[in-house]
Formats: C-alpha cells, structure tokens, sequence
C-alpha cells in the first residue's frame, strides 16, 4: 500500500487563518509568524522521519492536490486505497463551505471510477474540501491528519461515522439531507454508505510517522501564510522533493 506526505505550509505558521478566500493576500507579517527553518526541518526529519527526496507534487492551492491524484491513480504511480498523512492547519475536510451537499447529493451516487471526474466534481470542489472529494473517490485508506495549534476541530460532523474515529461519507437525497437538517444534526443522516476510512487526528507534538512514505505533496496557500513563510517552503522543496511534471 502507498503512503502519502500532505503537507501545508500553514502548519508552519504560529497562528490559523479562518474564513480565507482562496485567492486572497497573504497573511499581514505582524499578525503571523513563521516556524524558523531549524524548527521546519526537525520537524520533518525528527516526526516525519524524512531523510530525502521523494516523488511529489509542489501546488499552490490545496485542491489541485486532487487533480495530481487523480493522474497518479490513472498512470499507476499511486495505487489505491493509500495512506495519507496530512499536515496541516486544517482538515480540509469541508467545514465552513456548502460543498459537502454537491458531494452527498450528486457525487456520492455516481459509481466510484466516475466520482472523480471532472464534469462530476464541478466547480463544489475547493481548496478547504478536496480531501473529503478524495475520501469520495476511495483513494484513501486510512487518514492521519497533524494539526498544529489552533487547529483540529474543524473535521464536519456530517461525514464521521458511528464511531468517531471514522470517516463514512454517505449517498444521500436533498430530502434526507433536510431532513438530517432539520433535527439539527440530531437524526442520522440516511443514504447508502461507503466503507469507514479510519482518521486519527493528532497534535503536532504528538506526532511522530509510523512508517515511511512513497510519495509528497507540498502546499504553498498563499491566502492562509505570511510571505515570510516562502522561505520554508523553498527549503522543504529543495531538500525533500523530487517534483514529478
């Protein structure tokens, strides 16, 4: 099984941003600090255990993250269900945008070689949801998502299963889902369901990788980092990824 390296440079970064544009400018240097590069890499190699290059995707915008996945699976690079470890100040899970009813009233009836499509994802897909689309398409295992402080309860509730540790994205109808609305979150959302993927949500000094991984993502989200930040990301490019074109 494959193992993926997530990482967002807002993990780096000593304060959260919230409520971001996806194309806004970057964080005011007096509100938001960055980790110092001493403090970046013992963390990568010390938690993440990163001794060098790896195949990987350097993006802008976290959702494009999807779109190198759907190509890897499509080429063999990436064989699915594979493991993701993702590091970031935010789950991107899809709490705080109106996605999440897109991908349970359209996405999640489709059969699963169809989901990722384009024309089937729309324009619902974004930089604070990708990772639950990703979920949709069956691509991910299990889930360890790293959060820093500030961060890590921003998982929507919507798509946890029974247990709490699992995630259980469901197909469901407008009306089930008003009806999910209505008791205010109380009743169970109905719809066919797709199998628990397993997330584990860890504080960043807790953290400490379980295996190796095959293969890196490194996100620059200019709207959710200070300028400042450039300079970390410029060293985890540089020393620990080999940029697949």
């Amino acid at each position: 099984m494959h193992r993926v390296l997530d990482i967002d440079l807002d993990f780096f970064v000593n304060s959260v941003a919230h409520w971001v544009e996806r194309d806004g400018a970057r964080l005011p240097e007096d509100e938001y600090s960055s980790w110092s590069p001493e403090e970046t890499m013992d963390f990568l190699r010390g938690r993440c255990h990163l001794t060098g290059k790896l195949p990987g995707w350097v993006i802008e915008h976290h959702d494009e993250a999807f779109a190198r996945w759907r190509d890897a699976v499509g080429d063999g690079m990436l064989v699915p269900p594979f493991h993701v470890t993702h590091i970031d100040a935010h789950a991107d899970l899809g709490l705080g945008d109106a996605g999440y009813v897109h991908l349970i009233t359209e996405v999640m009836h489709r059969p699963v070689e169809e989901r990722s499509l384009p024309e089937v994802v729309g324009p619902a897909l974004g930089f604070g949801n990708w990772l639950a689309f990703a979920v949709a398409c069956q691509w991910v295992s299990d889930l360890d998502y790293v959060f820093c402080p500030g961060g890590g309860d921003d998982v929507l509730g919507l798509y946890m299963s029974d247990d709490p540790k699992g995630l259980q994205l469901r197909a469901a109808t407008m009306e089930q889902l008003r009806q999910h609305w209505s008791s205010g979150g109380d009743e169970p959302l109905q719809g066919e369901a797709d199998p628990v993927v397993p997330i584990c949500k860890i504080r960043a000094e807790d953290f400490s990788a379980d295996g190796s991984y095959d293969a890196i993502v490194l996100c620059r989200s200019p709207s959710c980092t200070p300028a400042s930040a450039d300079e970390i990301f410029d060293l985890i490019r540089r020393e620990f990824i080999e940029e697949i074109s």
